[in-house]
């Protein structure tokens, strides 16, 4: 703050400074502001550059090298490397904890601050009381799910304690860890299950689970201490959906490839309670509810990437669907999409997943399979026997006896060819 006032006075000399040179030489007018800004700008380029770093926020450094020095039940312990630090006062080395992309709260950093141009600094991450924290996907955590708590990253950065919402030098670490509240070290691997990550891909085929490892899953290495970690390189950015948006306008003659997750917001959604809903809207308690994410957590802990989440109004043997705009079917073309239910779906009794083709003069079944809420499946139907046909394509979510966090997701769900 003193700098700033020390800046704002320099601003006002160097006015007074150039009127009083103007009023000796008769200088007004254009001139006067010309010779104002000259002589501002010399004032400020001797006295002021520190002024502006302060001011603007130009702090500049770069994290180097993190090394993994301890892992405990509710806290992670780092040795961070830094260099070509602009100015070290008042900044610190920050660490929040993601899942699926998104920070979680409830977790709480050491603040030391740094010293010099380089160095190394030890950081602990630390998990607070988990009861009451909001999970990634903005659910309160009760008592039966604060427990245990799963990320799968690390994202650190410097920051200015004057400025603490302009981070800079931002990196991102895969580190797959099970928080819990115990201080004790974490146990290894093979004494603990491991989070893993669903990633489909085209043709890629996953086989029924218990919430064992599918076929099909490839699991992120367990990292243990000493590691020195490897940031994270910048995704390709996705195609935005309003690209997507105009493909839908103009869908070719024969269909082979369709997206459900980035065409969501399209379809025509609708509950056994209450009619028609709004795509990403929620509404009372007892409406149904349809919304997409980009990532999130299964209820078997597994990670996953373009979830369409389809929740049944909370009363018994309900329902929610959405119909898709109308295609023309190419040849030999399957849906496909892992079914289960997002983390938090602890009282859940079950859901049943539908796949549902209407060709004009009838509609048709293609999957109907019911899941319990600790398991996930992998879907595959068939629609060959409609290539060539204009069809709607249905996806529908049933309760069961209750709907109570029926939290029911569709993960990636797509038409391919097989």
């Amino acid at each position: 703050m003193h700098r700033l006032i020390l800046f704002i006075l320099i601003f006002f000399v160097s006015i007074s400074t150039v009127w009083a040179q103007g009023q000796e030489t008769g200088t007004t007018g254009k001139s006067f502001f010309d010779k104002f800004m000259e002589t501002a700008g010399q004032v400020l380029e001797e006295h002021a550059g520190d002024v502006f770093d302060e001011w603007i926020g130009t702090y500049k450094g770069k994290i180097t090298s993190v090394q993994l020095v301890q892992r405990r039940g509710n806290a992670l312990i780092l040795d961070v490397s830094y260099e070509d630090i602009k100015r070290s006062d008042g900044v610190y080395i920050e660490g929040d904890v993601l899942s699926g992309g998104m920070p979680l709260n409830g977790f709480t950093n050491d603040l030391i601050p740094i010293s010099g141009r380089r160095g190394v600094m030890r950081l602990t991450i630390q998990r607070s009381s988990a009861t009451g924290q909001m999970d990634e996907w903005g659910i309160m955590a009760d008592s039966q799910e604060a427990d245990v708590l799963n990320s799968d990253q690390i994202q650190l950065s410097l920051v200015r304690e004057t400025n603490k919402d302009r981070p800079f030098g931002s990196l991102t670490y895969n580190l797959q860890k099970q928080w819990t509240d115990s201080s004790e070290p974490e146990l290894p691997p093979e004494a603990q299950d491991q989070t893993d990550v669903v990633e489909l891909a085209e043709g890629e085929t996953m086989e029924e689970s218990d919430g064992q490892v599918p076929g099909g899953i490839t699991m992120k290495p367990y990292i243990p201490v000493g590691v020195i970690l490897a940031p994270v390189k910048p995704a390709t950015p996705a195609v935005s959906n309003t690209a997507t948006t105009r493909t839908m306008a103009t869908v070719a003659a024969a269909t082979t490839s369709f997206d459900f997750y980035k065409t969501a917001a399209n379809a025509d959604w609708k509950d056994s309670r209450h009619g028609k809903l709004t795509f990403g809207v929620k509404h009372q308690v007892s409406q149904g509810f349809v919304r997409t994410g980009e990532k999130g957590i299964l209820s078997t802990g597994n990670s996953a990437s373009e979830i369409l989440e389809t929740q049944p109004p909370k009363s018994a043997n309900g329902w929610v669907e959405g119909r898709f705009p109308a295609i023309t079917l190419g040849s030999n073309v399957h849906f496909k999409a892992v079914a289960g239910f997002r983390k938090g779906a602890t009282q859940s009794d079950g859901a049943t997943f539908r796949v549902i083709v209407d060709d004009g003069s009838r509609k048709t079944s293609v999957l109907k399979r019911k899941i319990r809420a600790n398991r996930y499946i992998n879907l595959d139907g068939d629609l060959s026997r409609w290539a060539g046909k204009k069809i709607n394509i249905i996806l529908r979510v049933d309760s069961g006896s209750n709907s109570i966090h029926d939290y029911a997701v569709w993960v990636k769900p797509r038409l391919t060819t097989k």
